[in-house]
């Protein structure tokens, strides 16, 4: 798990059904370097959102109380959790408001359509 390749490898190659098993396979000591890999793989905007997120929820699920009791030693793995998550958060945010506006958009359409119609 130090090497960063494997560790990219490794990861993608886990079927999402199999990602709980695999994080409870994990050794705690190796908690910490995974969720800030995860991290910063969901900071880039990646397109695999859903996986990253279930890889941290399995790792948290699976190693939630090691964590917390040696929360120091975590504390800047979970800090690039919480950013990463606030960054991705953010850009869905902005995708949903721009997605409303479009859909309020269209459907004024039909009426629109009508008026120049009837013009």
């Amino acid at each position: 798990l130090n090497d960063e390749r494997w560790l990219e490898l490794a990861m993608y190659a886990t079927p999402a059904r199999r990602v709980r098993q695999s994080a409870l396979a994990v050794p705690a000591t190796y908690v910490a370097r995974l969720l800030r890999f995860v991290a910063t793989r969901l900071a880039a905007r990646s397109q695999h959102i859903e996986f990253h997120l279930l890889w941290l929820r399995s790792l948290l699920d699976a190693h939630g109380d090691y964590v917390q009791a040696h929360a120091p030693s975590h504390a800047a793995a979970l800090r690039a959790v919480k950013k990463a998550l606030s960054a991705s958060y953010d850009s869905v945010a902005d995708l949903a408001d721009g997605n409303r506006h479009a859909l309020r958009f269209l459907r004024t359409l039909p009426t629109i359509e009508s008026a120049r119609l009837r013009a």
